[in-house]
């Protein structure tokens, strides 16, 4: 009698573990084969650009073109590698403009952030970034805003929408008038 009761447990029990151990299986293996194209993948990332040390850490800076203008491209959040993804925009321009990529930290080659991640703490590592690899006003910036950014550095403020958009559109505003509508 008392294997009657404990049957319907046992068999409970086997229903909702044996789904358990199948995810437990399944993310294990999506884990090992996460690993094993990381470690194949690292061969072929080819770092461009130039690091700056900025408070003890590097930050990765590329430049590129010869001109008299210089454009600093910059993106928000969720760009894991702007060299990468800017470089069909910028390498057209790069013939007649000076062209430098910004990768913040914890993006693309450059090292991972700590500290506090704020507006004026990011906008100050790009301005020092700019200052120590010999780059100087005035610049026009291409980035995706962030609110309540002001290039006040630069000439202009040129707006991208991200390439996963209908194209890229550029929309340029001198300095005042972006300051005028803010």
């Amino acid at each position: 009698m008392t294997k009657r009761k404990h049957r319907p447990l046992n068999i409970l029990a086997a229903i909702l573990l044996i789904p358990l151990l199948l995810c437990a299986a399944f993310a294990a293996g999506l884990y090992g084969y996460n690993r094993h194209q990381l470690k194949k993948e690292s061969a072929l990332i080819r770092h461009q650009g130039q690091y700056i040390e900025i408070g003890g850490r590097n930050m990765n800076l590329y430049t590129a073109g010869s001109g008299d203008k210089t454009l600093v491209f910059m993106a928000g959040a969720n760009t894991p590698a702007v060299i990468f993804d800017f470089k069909p925009l910028f390498s057209r321009l790069s013939d007649t403009y000076r062209i430098a990529v910004i990768e913040k930290f914890g993006y693309g080659c450059s090292d991972d952030a700590d500290g506090e991640r704020n507006l004026g703490t990011l906008l100050r590592q790009d301005r020092e970034a700019l200052e120590k690899a010999g780059l100087s006003a005035p610049m026009s910036f291409a980035r995706i805003p962030l609110p309540d950014w002001k290039p006040s550095a630069g000439r202009s403020f040129i707006r991208t929408r991200s390439k996963r958009s209908s194209g890229w559109t550029w929309q340029c505003r001198s300095s005042s008038i972006y300051r005028s509508a803010t």
